[in-house]
């Protein structure tokens, strides 16, 4: 039997998963007079992010999957481990430029 390069068109559709959007932050974060400070999160283990989980626990479990945290926000003694795609969305309420890929 001979392989052919790329995918089988009899199997096309078996394991696409389709592109849902995250869900839009539900919470506010608290007004804190501390600076916010953005930075790349990487650890070892990671985890997945906070808006995202906070979305699929709300929606009790009918959210989108959620995505593996990729940004760490500080504010005071705040943390929030968020996704790229809401890593944008609270840059934007946080009155900063966009992420770069």
């Amino acid at each position: 039997m001979t392989r052919r390069p790329g995918r089988d068109p009899d199997q096309a559709g078996l394991f696409d998963v389709p592109d849902v959007p995250p869900v839009k932050p539900g919470r506010r974060l608290p007004t804190n007079p501390a600076r916010v400070v953005w930075a790349k999160y990487r650890p070892v283990n990671p985890v997945k992010c906070d808006d995202c989980m906070h979305a699929l626990a709300m929606a009790q479990g009918k959210a989108p999957a959620s995505r593996q945290a990729k940004f760490k926000r500080t504010q005071g003694g705040e943390v929030l481990l968020v996704c790229y795609w809401h890593a944008q969305v609270r840059r934007e309420e946080d009155g900063m430029s966009a992420l770069d890929k």
